[in-house]
């Protein structure tokens, strides 16, 4: 029961860019269930395969969150460089890694590409991966309408 609720507050603050928030209930379940931070990155996921990784991919930037979920989830962590690289390979049911949702919501052209950034500063290789329809994140760019800087 409380771990539904928290897999459900937590994937409604990773889709609405609230990254402080999701950073302290990740602190908070981690300290109460002694589990790794990481691991509930990696391991809770909804009924899609979708982690708070991947919500917090297609979330909205936010005015009032002082550094972008993706960047405070990923890169202002102490997690082994192994971790992360397992995290921003996760791939839902479609197959779709975090670097592709990034690539589909190109609406914030700056933020999205501070996120591509993040994600291939990790994960080099996550730019090659394909999802089940055979595309790379390079695909979703381009039918976002991403300009050539991607």
């Amino acid at each position: 029961g409380n771990d539904r609720n928290f897999l459900k507050n937590l994937m409604k603050a990773a889709v609405n860019g609230e990254g402080k928030k999701v950073q302290k209930s990740i602190i908070e379940y981690s300290i109460s269930h002694d589990i790794a931070q990481y691991s509930i990155l990696k391991n809770f996921k909804d009924g899609s395969k979708r982690s708070a990784i991947h919500f917090a991919c297609q979330s909205v930037p936010r005015q009032d969150e002082e550094v972008d979920i993706v960047e405070l989830l990923l890169k202002k962590t102490n997690y082994p460089s192994s971790a992360l690289q397992e995290l921003v390979r996760l791939k839902d049911v479609d197959e779709l890694t975090p670097l592709m949702l990034v690539c589909q919501n190109m609406n914030d052209k700056t933020v999205a590409l501070d996120r591509i950034k993040c994600i291939l500063d990790i994960d080099p290789q996550s730019a090659w991966v394909c999802s089940k329809a055979g595309a790379t994140a390079l695909h979703y760019a381009a039918g976002a309408g991403a300009s050539r800087e991607v």
